[in-house]
């Protein structure tokens, strides 16, 4: 991954801020963020460890409405729709994975209108809405508009003028 955990976690939050359906999918429910790893991958767990680390010190929200975090490992089902937990998502963080087909994640993500995000840049070319890149030493916001779109994100113009747009 090209940007830390740490950075991509603060520029999800910046990122969530300019998306126009912030509100919980059911009114008056809480966000849930969902954390989709693979426990016996090291490298995906090690990501996973570490956001788990920094939600617990940072108690964070959307709209003022703190998220509710569900994991959910791809490692002991081979499939997402399997796991309650991963139906329960608002918006969707994708570790880095082995072996797994990123188009089951967007398939899911986009039947269940859940936005989905990623430190790992070439997966917003295979269908995850949002991720980051490093571009000069500084992060680069990427945007997969029809994978957004697809999942129900309206960003505002003026996170679009600062992304790169990937189709």
């Amino acid at each position: 991954m090209p940007v830390t955990v740490a950075v991509q976690w603060s520029f999800l939050q910046k990122i969530l801020s300019f998306q126009r359906r912030v509100e919980p999918v059911v009114p008056g429910r809480q966000p849930v963020l969902a954390i989709v790893y693979q426990s016996k991958f090291r490298v995906s767990l090690d990501v996973r460890n570490e956001l788990m680390a920094l939600l617990e010190e940072e108690k964070p929200g959307i709209g003022g409405v703190a998220f509710r975090v569900v994991e959910v490992d791809l490692t002991r089902e081979s499939s997402i729709t399997a796991q309650p937990a991963a139906s329960q998502a608002t918006v969707m963080y994708v570790a880095p994975l082995r072996s797994f087909d990123i188009d089951v994640i967007t398939s899911f993500s986009r039947s269940r209108k859940i936005l989905t995000f990623s430190g790992v840049s070439e997966y917003i070319k295979k269908g995850i809405a949002v991720g980051l890149d490093n571009r000069g030493g500084r992060p680069h916001i990427l945007i997969n508009r029809n994978a957004a779109l697809q999942e129900g994100s309206d960003f505002h113009s003026q996170l679009l003028s600062l992304a790169t747009i990937v189709d």
